[in-house]
């Protein structure tokens, strides 16, 4: 089985491709952004590229983690692919934080209010018979 993993906890990221314990690729990227930047303005970039965003905060023990798991049909392509837009989110964050607040933007359903809703929730369903 093929493993994707992806360390994002500090400045320099790393996403590495490991089969049975070898590491097939590696790649790492340095930057300057770390947990004060958080992870869900990237998460919501990935959309914008047609990535579909992979479970967010997980594990609970280390804040802001990404878990990516991608099936054993995803090709080194696929891949790759998700690296390079991954390297292009972090770019923006450090030149253009506010660019990765406003994603998604190419989705049908956009930003949402996530504090208002949080504190407003409606949370009413009306059965149809």
């Amino acid at each position: 089985m093929k493993i994707l993993a992806v360390e994002c906890s500090a400045g320099p990221a790393s996403a590495a491709i490991v089969e049975n314990g070898r590491i097939l690729c590696q790649s790492s990227v340095n930057v300057k952004i770390t947990h004060s930047q958080p992870l869900m303005p990237m998460v919501k970039g990935l959309l914008d590229n047609g990535i579909h965003p992979p479970t967010m905060y997980f594990p609970l023990i280390v804040e802001e983690a990404l878990m990516v798991e991608p099936t054993e049909t995803e090709s080194k392509e696929t891949l790759d692919e998700a690296v390079e837009v991954l390297r292009k989110l972090y770019e923006i964050a450090e030149t253009d934080a506010e660019q990765l607040h406003q994603a998604p933007v190419t989705t049908p359903v956009t930003r949402m209010d996530e504090v208002g809703a949080a504190r407003h929730p409606y949370l009413r369903y009306e059965w149809q018979d």
